[in-house]
């Protein structure tokens, strides 16, 4: 059985789709995320320690480390997870049965809906995590473009979607879309039916749909 390993191993997105991975989910082990979660959505992920997470699990240092042997491993672990929640929340928001427009529209919805209300994001004034997200090292993009290149990619191979360069187009969406979450003003933020549209209209022929 593989376990999770330190964030620069590889991917949190890898790792969260490969079910070999498994973190660990005792009561005390999500205690400990669940208190990761929570001041990373404060503060960023950068800025986490084992001691301040022990401290907000109301936990001794030595009982994170018997869960979690580092640091960059809570790290890990705690991406894993929430890389699989999102992942779960945005399947079950997309219509498989609908033409690949209107998935592509569910998606962004969902994806706007998420960067909305995810402690990661929903708690950060914009220019923390804008700078967080120019940070070395920081997941966050990589991860988005990951996630859309495989769908776009399956879009492909199934003859659904016609993009020649799959990467570029993944890192274009995902730009746009990051740009209506972090820039004020837009009616998108604040109206489905309104980003749907604008989605099924002029991002789906993008990914080429």
């Amino acid at each position: 059985m593989a376990v999770v390993a330190e964030v620069r191993g590889g991917s949190a997105f890898a790792l969260a789709l490969d079910p070999a991975i498994e973190t660990p989910d005792d009561a005390q082990s999500e205690r400990i995320l669940d208190a990761a979660l929570e001041l990373a959505g404060r503060a960023g992920i950068a800025n986490l320690t084992m001691d301040a997470v022990a401290a907000g699990a109301r936990l001794g240092r030595m009982t994170v480390y018997r869960r979690f042997g580092s640091r960059a491993e809570l790290v890990q672990a705690l991406l894993v997870r929430e890389v699989r929640g999102v992942l779960a929340g945005l399947a079950a928001a997309i219509n498989p049965g609908l033409p690949p427009a209107a998935r592509i529209a569910d998606g962004f919805v969902a994806a706007l809906r998420v960067a909305k209300q995810h402690p990661l994001l929903a708690r950060r004034p914009p220019t923390e995590i804008l700078a967080e997200l120019n940070a070395p090292g920081d997941p966050t993009l990589s991860l988005a473009r990951e996630f859309l290149a495989a769908q776009i990619q399956e879009g492909v191979e199934a003859g659904e979607l016609d993009v020649v360069e799959v990467a570029p187009v993944a890192d274009l969406l995902v730009r746009i879309g990051v740009s209506y979450v972090l820039l004020p003003g837009s009616p998108v933020l604040d109206d489905e039916a309104e980003a749907r549209r604008i989605a099924q209209t002029l991002l789906a022929p993008i990914a080429g749909a």
